[in-house]
């Protein structure tokens, strides 16, 4: 199963967002990317980096969301606020997940 990550940050938040890259990379996913929405100057793997001007409309989360859905390589696409981090059995309890899915949501 192939993932598309798409991180959304309003700036300023690269500690969190790298432990959130970290916790990704820490389930073994064969194919995936991540895409952050918003000001960050990471440099990571597998990682795209689309800037947002702020000044738009702050923090608007429904643009971003649709920016991460139109740039996004695979049909799964997990959206995730700047301050989320993913279950070190995250992946692996998805892969048990059988039954076809249009929109899954987490337990937060």
């Amino acid at each position: 199963m192939n993932f598309t990550f798409g991180i959304i940050t309003a700036g300023r938040q690269e500690d969190k967002i790298n432990k959130i890259i970290d916790s990704i990379e820490q389930q073994k996913i064969p194919n995936y990317e991540v895409i952050i929405v918003g000001s960050c100057n990471l440099q990571r793997t597998n990682t795209k980096i689309i800037d947002f001007d702020e000044n738009i409309k702050h923090a608007w989360i429904s643009k971003k969301k649709n920016i991460i859905t139109n740039a996004a390589k695979y049909e799964n696409i997990v959206y995730m606020h700047d301050y989320f981090s993913l279950d070190p059995t995250w992946y692996e309890n998805i892969l048990k997940f059988q039954k076809p899915f249009d929109v899954m949501m987490n337990r937060i």
